[in-house]
């Protein structure tokens, strides 16, 4: 999945083959800027937790049911 995302193939890369490390290298901000990411996050429940705890700081909330990170 590494790959696919570095190559723009985000709709076929395998969300849970994502690990922490390389999704928040900085070659990957187009990846995390598309809806891929955000359902990936929100299958794991990270917005959630955000909104209780604080966001990290490449991501933001842009309203009560949304956000972006860069």
């Amino acid at each position: 999945s590494m790959y696919l995302v570095h190559f723009g193939a985000y709709h076929l890369a395998a969300p849970a083959e994502f690990t922490n490390r390389w999704i928040w290298l900085g070659e990957n901000r187009p990846f995390r800027q598309t809806e891929y990411f955000k359902l990936f996050l929100e299958a794991l429940g990270a917005p959630s937790y955000w909104r209780e705890r604080g966001f990290p700081p490449a991501c933001r909330p842009i309203s009560d049911d949304d956000f972006e990170c860069e």
